[in-house]
């Protein structure tokens, strides 16, 4: 039973998925947040505990364009020194579970692998007996899944199983119960509160993110390395000297089922010893550090796919010019969450009605015609959305909208969605197909199928779009290759039916014409345009938390002249550096002549936001600058020195508003190397 205290004394972590238990919070955890701050420097540990952010001011004293105090300035403690990440072999690791145990499915091979790459990040984690501990518990209280999952029953006929109705700061409201969920379960509306608080987002209104593995894996790594759930901790019981696995069960729920965790734990430590195949690449210095990759540490195989488009065979490959633009996007001077100075030359274009609220759908990457290389082509934004599964949506995967930015065209801001599609045979290859449990079920017929990743970010170049694939690399489409597809009033169909090509009602579709497998360098949150010395290269960047205590990176890839990457591995790798240290949260990067920029989110508020802009010269700290809340992935209009993001959220969930925006790259400081 993972127990801890609240204030209201209701239950933080149930018994069991199965046997939920009421407990408390902590003496003194709840005034935590509030106190923090007016402690004297010998209690700041506690922040570093629960993970909270402290490299910058509580109040708003955050100087445009100054850079803010260093973290360490705030943080007086001496932590031990981290331990570089982990690297497990999966096959041999998975090779010897299932002699062990028993053979995975997918599902349950995914879930293994999010925790595998958590731990492998997270340097808090000193002692590969903590990781077996932590997954013999996980095997046990998700019932086998290695996933988060929800409290079976859902609380019904527990104190904390009744319905809760709650009012975010825009006023909508939502009715929730706040029963048991995560890896280890997570009960009552004032620990949602409390932790959401905590952590940063909007679990008081949307509980279901406690089953996202990163939220659960963060309370987990915590919880049992520090002593919140029972007042017992991993290194109570293992440690040098004592490896005492039976009673490690005190950390969780007093001996039940002690035994058998502990026969497991001493098999998964086996497992874990033996796929350890090498420490990963830990970057020296504090600073944006560049330097080689080491030979075999990273790399990318090409998959080309191109075999598969004979199905569109016969059917037309539409010019841009041609295309139906059926919406309009306006330009506007203000909008809710806008604030930047102008003397930033800001510029800010508004999404139809319908795009600006819609919550089954979130913008996140950006990229234009201008950063393709090709200065003759019309002026178009591409934004790429996903289709979230908290609004039943996810089954539709991921879209782009091709927007005319040319100022004299007649369908100038007007703008389309097209549906990217992939090879219906990669619907048997969880790499390639992936759908969350619970998604609405569709019509699959022949040919295409969705294309179902996150594409936190893309890069135009020449005829190619690159999309980010988290875990597997980088999807590739060619845009020349937009066909139509038919009207479908179900809006429930994808596929080749007939001679009707089906696109859940969208007009177009981009079909996927191969992809890069890309070893040692995820998750691939974003990718963008632009230089390493003076090679023209593909960046690609991580996005990572602060409590996974990993090393947020960017890797150059050498782009060859037909617009593809060179495999034998990146160029070089950058560790950029946010003011403070460690550049976490990164949404998007640009990288050229030895300076970044960097959209990050997930600091302290300011000026109703808590995202910046990062600006860093090469060899220096990095200078914070104020920036729209909720943005996203960053492109490099090259031949106006326009710096464009987004931002994702609806005007209903956060501060600000959803919106494409720009400011003049030259305008965030004279110390930085012009843009190439």
């Amino acid at each position: 039973m993972a127990t801890m205290n609240s204030m209201n004394g209701g239950a933080l972590w149930p018994r069991t998925a199965r046997e939920p238990g009421g407990q408390q919070l902590p003496a003194g955890f709840e005034e935590a947040e509030l106190e923090l701050r007016q402690q004297p420097a010998g209690h700041w540990s506690m922040a570093l505990e629960l993970g909270l952010a402290l490299d910058e001011p509580a109040s708003d004293s955050l100087q445009e364009g100054l850079a803010e105090p260093a973290a360490d300035t705030l943080l007086p403690l001496a932590a031990a020194a981290p331990r570089p990440p982990w690297k497990f072999e999966r096959k041999a690791f998975y090779q010897g579970y299932a002699r062990v145990f028993s053979k995975l499915d997918a599902r349950q091979t995914e879930g293994l692998n999010e925790l595998l790459g958590a731990a492998e990040a997270d340097t808090e984690l000193t002692d590969l007996r903590w990781l077996a501990y932590m997954l013999a518990t996980v095997q046990h209280e998700c019932a086998g899944t290695w996933r988060p999952i929800e409290e079976y029953g859902k609380g019904a006929g527990r104190p904390y199983g009744k319905p809760v109705v709650v009012v975010d700061p825009q006023g909508k409201k939502y009715r929730n119960v706040y029963y048991g969920r995560g890896y280890v379960q997570l009960t009552w509306k004032s620990n949602y509160e409390k932790l959401g608080k905590l952590l940063g987002n909007r679990l008081l209104y949307e509980p279901k993110l406690a089953l996202q593995p990163v939220i659960a894996y963060r309370i987990m790594s915590l919880g049992m390395r520090r002593r919140l759930f029972t007042g017992k901790k991993l290194g109570d019981y293992l440690r040098q000297g004592k490896t005492d696995y039976v009673n490690a069960r005190r950390i969780i729920n007093a001996l039940d089922q002690a035994q058998k965790l502990a026969k497991n734990a001493v098999q998964l430590e086996k497992l874990l010893r033996s796929s350890l195949v090498s420490e990963a690449r830990q970057p020296a210095g504090g600073l944006l550090a560049s330097t080689a990759v080491a030979a075999g540490k990273a790399s990318a195989q090409y998959q080309d796919e191109s075999k598969w488009l004979a199905m569109f065979d016969g059917s037309p490959r539409l010019s841009w010019d041609g295309l139906e633009l059926n919406r309009k996007a306006e330009r506007s001077q203000t909008a809710d969450g806008f604030n930047i100075p102008v003397k930033h030359e800001p510029q800010l274009l508004r999404w139809s009605k319908g795009d600006a609220s819609t919550l089954k759908w979130r913008p996140q990457g950006i990229t234009g015609s201008r950063e393709a290389g090709s200065p003759e082509r019309a002026r178009w934004l591409v934004i790429s959305w996903y289709g979230r599964k908290e609004a039943d949506n996810a089954q539709r995967g991921a879209r782009i909208s091709l927007l005319d930015y040319v100022p004299d065209s007649p369908s100038h801001l007007r703008y389309r969605h097209v549906l990217l599609v992939q090879n219906a045979a990669n619907r048997e290859n969880p790499e390639l197909f992936h759908l969350p449990d619970g998604a609405p079920a569709y019509q699959q017929h022949a040919g295409f199928a969705p294309v179902t990743v996150h594409a936190g970010g893309i890069a135009w170049v020449g005829n190619l779009l690159y999309v980010a694939d988290t875990t597997l690399g980088l999807r590739v489409f060619d845009l020349t290759r937009l066909h139509p597809a038919v009207e479908d009033s179900t809006g429930n169909r994808c596929g080749r039916e007939g001679g009707a090509m089906y696109a859940f009602n969208y007009r177009y579709v981009l079909p996927q014409v191969g992809y890069y497998r890309m070893k040692g360098t995820a998750p691939h949150s974003f990718v963008s345009v632009g230089s390493s010395g003076d090679e023209r290269c593909l960046w690609t960047g991580q996005y990572l938390q602060k409590a996974t205590q990993g090393t947020p990176m960017l890797f150059a890839w050498r782009l060859q002249p037909d617009g593809h990457i060179e495999t034998s591995g990146p160029l070089a790798e950058l560790q950029p550096n946010d003011g403070g240290g460690r550049a976490y949260n990164m949404q998007g990067a640009y990288h050229a002549a030895g300076a970044s920029w960097l959209s990050v989110t997930g600091r302290s508020a300011y000026k109703g936001s808590t995202a910046r802009l990062i600006t860093q010269a090469e060899k220096a700290k990095g200078v914070r600058w104020r920036w729209p809340h909720g943005a996203e992935d960053l492109y490099l209009e090259a031949d106006t020195n326009t710096l464009w993001c987004l931002t994702e959220y609806t005007a209903g969930e956060s501060p600000g508003e959803r919106f494409v925006f720009g400011a003049s790259l030259p305008s965030y400081g004279a110390n930085l190397h012009p843009a190439a």
